[in-house]
């Protein structure tokens, strides 16, 4: 990795955290943090990382710091909605969907952010199916909205797939189409 490549150590940092590969995650995401433009997405990613982890604490110390530096940095609001949702998440692990800080940082997330972010919405998705008392007409509402932003999110796709009851025949076969162009 170029030395002083804050974009490029973020995002490789957060493929390996993504693909599993914690070790090699997180002295690259640690390696962002003094970055003057990159550093929040460090948090955040080291963040999401913690979460993967069960290292909650150190998540819960990240987001803020990932947070201040998103506020002095300029960048996409999708930032904050991004931030918002691994933050939701981190309390659904560390608690449970119910506990009031999900709903909360998600519509953080939707008031400060990108409210069309396709991380926030698959977020609200997992909110709405996973709480004890689960709606999944509204989870469906968010999973389109992921698919219309990014419809190669093939999980969204196939979330949407497996919901015949609330999901139209229409809109099935437009989302079985998505799914053999995009997921294959």
């Amino acid at each position: 990795m170029p030395q002083g490549d804050g974009e490029a150590t973020v995002f490789f940092g957060i493929t390996l955290v993504r693909l599993g590969r914690f070790d090699e995650a997180g002295p690259l995401l640690l390696d962002t943090l003094p970055h003057p433009t990159w550093s929040g997405w460090g948090w955040l990613y080291l963040g999401e990382l913690r979460r993967l982890q069960g290292r909650f604490d150190d998540a819960f110390e990240n987001f803020p710091k990932a947070l201040r530096d998103f506020k002095g940095q300029t960048g996409p609001r999708s930032r904050f909605s991004t931030l918002y949702a691994e933050w939701a998440r981190a309390f659904a692990g560390r608690f449970n969907w119910d506990h009031p800080k999900v709903v909360a940082n998600l519509e953080l997330g939707r008031d400060e952010g990108d409210p069309d972010d396709p991380e926030l919405n698959a977020a609200f998705a997992d909110y709405y199916l996973n709480r004890k008392a689960p709606d999944p007409a509204a989870a469906a509402r968010y999973l389109n909205k992921v698919v219309q932003v990014a419809p190669y999110r093939c999980a969204a796709v196939k979330q949407l797939l497996s919901m015949p009851k609330v999901v139209e025949d229409r809109r099935r076969a437009e989302l079985k189409e998505i799914s053999s162009s995009n997921c294959q």
